[in-house]
C-alpha cells in the first residue's frame, strides 16, 4: 500500500511541475517570459535570447527607469515626464514661463504665477491671463474702469447719473444693475416724463420728486373746494357735488347758485317743491312754476 502511495505522490508531483514549467515558458506566470512581442505588455518587446519581456526605449515602469532626477514615470501611459514646474528648457514649459538655472519654470518677463508679482497697491496676478491686472475697483486710469466708471484716487466711481449699487443714486432713485443707471423708485419721478402714464393732469413736483395734479386738475379731494369732489377714476378734475355749485353753471336753468352755502336754489316766480310756492299754489314739476 504504501509503494502505491509513493508512486502516486510522484506522479502529481511530476505532473504539477510539467504544468508549472509550462505556464512559465509561455508567460503565464510572472508574466516576464515570452516568444514573441505579442506575449508582452504594449510598451515591451520580446527578447528572443532571454524570452523576457523588456522595456521598449522611452518607457517606462518605474520613476528610475527614467534616469533624471527631473522626470517621473506615469504608470498610466509608461512614458517619463517631467514632474509638476521641472523643465531642462523654455519649450518644457507653458507658453508664459521659461526654464530657469534650477530647472523649474518661473513666470517669463511681463507674465506672472502669483499676487507678489503684481503691485500691491492695485494688482494682481490674472490666474487666466498669468498677468498683473488690475484689483477690482481700484484703478491707475479711466481705462482700467468700466464704460460707467471714471478713476479717482486709485478707486472706480460711477460717473453723473450711473450707479452700482442703490447707495450710489439718490435716496428717491435706485440702481438699475442691468443699464447701471439711476432710476426712479416706485412712486417717484425725475422728470415730467415718469408721469405720463398718470395722464396729461400730472407733473412732477421737482421738491419731492412725486407726480402732482397740474393746475386745473386734482389727485384727492381736499385739493378741491369743499363742494366738489376728485374724479380720480377718469379725469382727475374737481366735480361739483350732487346738489352743490361753484356758479349758476351749476344748476339748472330755473335755479340760481346760492354762493353763501354753494346750493342751488329756485329763482323767484320758480320752484323746485311746494315750499318755494307761496300759500295756496303748488309747484308744477314739469315746468318749475308756482300754479
Amino acid at each position: 500500500m504504501k509503494t502505491m502511495e509513493y508512486r502516486h505522490i510522484i506522479v502529481l508531483t511530476l505532473i504539477g511541475l510539467f504544468i508549472l514549467g509550462f505556464l512559465t515558458t509561455y508567460g503565464c506566470i510572472g508574466g516576464s517570459s515570452c516568444k514573441a512581442n505579442k506575449d508582452c505588455s504594449n510598451w515591451k518587446y520580446c527578447d528572443i535570447a532571454s524570452h523576457q519581456c523588456v522595456l521598449q526605449t522611452g518607457y517606462c515602469e518605474k520613476t528610475t527607469d527614467c534616469n533624471s532626477t527631473l522626470k517621473v514615470c506615469n504608470t498610466k501611459t509608461h512614458i517619463c515626464g517631467f514632474s509638476p514646474g521641472a523643465c531642462e528648457k523654455d519649450v518644457d514649459c507653458s507658453k508664459w514661463q521659461i526654464c530657469d538655472s534650477d530647472n523649474q519654470c518661473m513666470a517669463a518677463p511681463g507674465y506672472c504665477d502669483n499676487n507678489s508679482q503684481c503691485d500691491p497697491n492695485y494688482e494682481l496676478c490674472s490666474q487666466q491671463y498669468h498677468k498683473c491686472v488690475p484689483t477690482p475697483g481700484i484703478c491707475k486710469t479711466d481705462l482700467d474702469c468700466n464704460s460707467w466708471e471714471s478713476c479717482a484716487n486709485t478707486k472706480c466711481m460711477p460717473v453723473n447719473g450711473k450707479c452700482n449699487n442703490d447707495p450710489d443714486c439718490n435716496r428717491w432713485e435706485a440702481c438699475n444693475v442691468k443699464t447701471h443707471t439711476c432710476t426712479p423708485k416706485e412712486g417717484y419721478c425725475s422728470s415730467d416724463l415718469n408721469c405720463k402714464g398718470n395722464g396729461n393732469w400730472a407733473r412732477c413736483d421737482p421738491d419731492q420728486h412725486k407726480c402732482i395734479a397740474r393746475q386745473g386738475y386734482c389727485t384727492r379731494d381736499t385739493d378741491c373746494s369743499s363742494w366738489a369732489f376728485c374724479n380720480i377714476k377718469s379725469t382727475h378734475t374737481c366735480t361739483t357735488k350732487s346738489g352743490m355749485c361753484g356758479g349758476d353753471p351749476d344748476c339748472n336753468s330755473w335755479e340760481t347758485c346760492n354762493l353763501g352755502v354753494h346750493l342751488c336754489e329756485a329763482l323767484p316766480g320758480r320752484c323746485n317743491s311746494y315750499k318755494n310756492c307761496p300759500t295756496g299754489k303748488v309747484c308744477d314739476e314739469s315746468s318749475h312754476e308756482c300754479r
